[in-house]
């Protein structure tokens, strides 16, 4: 019979194996990481690895969009996380939180999140910036989730007081969230 002590280690020794890295977002662009294909699912307008970064017009994601990432993996759940990294009604560090969906299974990835994938704790809604203001990026991350169920920390009653990095970097347990592992990003302006 094995003692406790021996499955503590043994639990030890596989979650140092399958953990991974978690990397802030602050100053990286949204094409820094592997790349996802964003899709207007009416027009078939895709932004990719090749014009990341591209500026269209703000109606041309007025529609949730479907994202796909080919290097998604089968057996493990994904992450999400749209934001505006230009909104002028936030404060210095916070990020306007577009977008969350959270387990998205790999295979779903793969062949592109559309309405019906994984658990949505934030509703999608459009680009508009603002008359007046500064071109917006608009950057989609998508995170691995090593280990379920993960905890997420509690989300702001607003969601111009969102912060990506204290959201991701208080996922519990520690170690099982990782990345960005893949991300896009497309401007706009009013």
């Amino acid at each position: 019979m094995r003692s406790i002590a021996y499955y503590f280690l043994e639990f030890i020794f596989i979650t140092s194996c399958l953990s991974c890295d978690l990397e802030s977002v602050e100053d990286t662009s949204g094409c820094d990481f592997d790349s996802l294909l964003l899709v207007n699912p009416q027009t078939g307008f895709t932004v990719a690895d090749e014009n990341c970064g591209l500026e269209v017009d703000k109606r041309t994601f007025e529609d949730q969009p479907y994202v796909f990432y080919p290097n998604a993996r089968d057996d493990l759940k994904y992450t999400l996380i749209m934001v505006d990294q230009d909104d002028p009604f936030t404060e210095d560090d916070n990020d306007f939180l577009q977008w969350m969906v959270i387990n998205i299974s790999g295979t779903s990835l793969k062949y592109g999140v559309g309405e019906f994938y994984g658990e949505t704790l934030v509703a999608y809604i459009s680009p508009d910036p603002a008359e007046d203001t500064c071109t917006h990026r608009y950057t989609i991350y998508i995170f691995e989730q090593i280990f379920s169920p993960l905890t997420f920390p509690e989300l702001p009653d607003l969601r111009s007081e969102f912060k990506i990095n204290d959201f991701i970097e208080n996922v519990v347990p520690k170690g099982a969230f990782c990345g960005p592992v893949a991300s896009i990003q497309f401007q706009s302006r009013f």
